[in-house]
């Protein structure tokens, strides 16, 4: 074994350093096996699980041609080969092969935000497509759901509210199918802001009512707060400022404490929110992003073109203490 290990690496001798206290210290043992015919090739489509086929492009026994026979066997994989590795892409390559195996980790929930927030829209309706067909052929519910509601969101975005209406109400009768309330909270939070986009407000309010009081009941505080947000631009909608404002303090001290009319702290907030979304790789929701181009448009009416830049431009530069007097990460 010592004598062969160098076949298994990409490059064993340029980097012997590194792999040679492997070879001075590996053991083996003989192992007899009745039989050395094994072939799992007609089941590999029975497997439904999230699957990562990771190999090194260097690999002599298990490389990339047996990668992308298991790779096409098992629907919806994930291929990935380390192209400066062989048969121990963990040691010769170890940040992707890190890298492949928390994708594997991560989940397709993490992943399709991700690529949501960078407004990769075409990756996530990729990702959502995968999801969608495993998690029906498995039988999950949950990953149903947060397929469709991927998707839903992409519509959103796409100013399609006919579509996203359309996929967030199968993914909420999905939900209820299920009986796990929980899975109600995201197609419900999308019901809402289509109908808050469409202009329909009053029916956005009481779609946002039912999603607080479902929040409220599931003890998700956080959703509560987040949907509480929107509740307030929708008050603001029907024409209910002092409402809106008690929302908003009820969310955060000091929102809106300028009062009314401020258009500078306005443009301010406009340049900080863009600066924000920006160092983060992020786009906002649509809703939100909704939002900001009507105060963009309504501040830059009041300012002027070049008051608005002024303005725009303190705000973008400002940290989060320098914006709200606090610090975020406390």
């Amino acid at each position: 074994m010592a004598a062969v290990l160098p076949l298994y690496f990409a490059d064993y001798w340029g980097r012997i350093g590194e792999f040679g206290p492997l070879r001075e210290n590996i053991r083996s043992w003989a192992t007899t096996f009745e039989t050395t015919a094994i072939d799992y090739r007609s089941q590999l489509s029975s497997i439904t699980a999230r699957t990562l086929v990771v190999t090194g492009r260097h690999d002599f026994i298990c490389g990339p041609v047996w990668a992308e026979m298991l790779h096409k066997g098992i629907a919806d994989s994930r291929l990935v080969i380390l192209e400066e590795s062989g048969h121990f892409g963990h040691l010769e390559e170890p940040a992707a092969f890190a890298e492949a195996v928390r994708w594997l980790l991560l989940g397709f929930a993490d992943e399709v935000r991700a690529a949501f927030r960078r407004g990769d829209s075409a990756e996530v309706l990729r990702l959502a497509d995968e999801e969608l067909r495993r998690s029906r052929s498995a039988g999950e519910p949950a990953g149903e759901v947060e397929a469709l509601y991927a998707m839903s969101r992409v519509a959103l975005r796409n100013d399609d509210g006919t579509l996203a209406e359309h996929l967030a109400r199968t993914a909420l009768e999905v939900a209820e199918r299920s009986g796990d309330r929980r899975l109600e909270e995201r197609p419900r939070h999308v019901l809402a802001a289509v109908a808050r986009l469409a202009g329909d407000h009053r029916l956005a309010r009481e779609r946002y009512l039912a999603g607080i009081e479902l929040n409220r009941e599931l003890g998700l505080d956080e959703q509560v707060t987040s949907e509480s947000y929107n509740l307030a631009f929708t008050e603001l909608h029907l024409g209910n400022p002092d409402r809106a404002r008690e929302l908003f303090a009820e969310q955060r001290e000091r929102v809106f404490q300028a009062g009314d009319g401020d258009h500078p702290r306005a443009a301010r907030m406009i340049g900080f929110a863009d600066s924000a979304f920006a160092a983060a790789g992020q786009v906002p929701d649509p809703d939100d992003a909704a939002e900001l181009s009507r105060i963009r448009e309504s501040t830059v009416a009041a300012l002027g073109e070049d008051r608005f830049a002024f303005d725009y431009a303190g705000g973008a530069v400002l940290d989060p203490v320098a914006a709200f007097g606090i610090n975020w990460a406390h």
